[in-house]
Parts: structure tokens; C-alpha cells; sequence
């Protein structure tokens, strides 16, 4: 996420493609599903949709 940006303007150049970055931990804190408003869910799937789909289109180098 932090050098995508680079790496698409140039300023940084990919040396070794086939190995993949390290794997990150991402995660969110939130109330038990007995006291979540249903946006807080809705955030979270979106969340988790986007951020995969933003690290696939990077690897893949869109």
C-alpha cells in the first residue's frame, strides 16, 4: 500500500517479482455481534472486500 504509488509513476522499479511481499496483519476491533449495528458490519465487509481486491490488482500490477 505505502510504495504502490511509486512503483506506477516509476520512482521505484519492482526487482524481484516473484517473490511475494511479506504477509501483513490487518485487523479491526469491534463490538460482539449481540450489540454491532448492522453499519459496522457492512463496514467491515467492505473492508475486507477492498483491501483484497487493492493487494490482487497490485501483485498483478494493475
Amino acid at each position: 500500500f505505502e510504495v504502490e504509488p511509486f512503483i506506477r509513476d516509476r520512482r521505484l522499479k519492482v526487482i524481484l517479482p516473484q517473490t511475494p511481499p511479506t504477509p501483513v496483519q490487518f485487523a479491526a476491533v469491534y463490538p460482539h455481534k449481540k450489540l454491532q449495528d448492522p453499519k459496522v458490519r457492512l463496514l467491515l465487509d467492505f473492508m475486507a472486500e477492498r483491501c483484497q481486491r487493492l493487494i490482487k490488482d497490485i501483485l498483478a500490477g494493475k
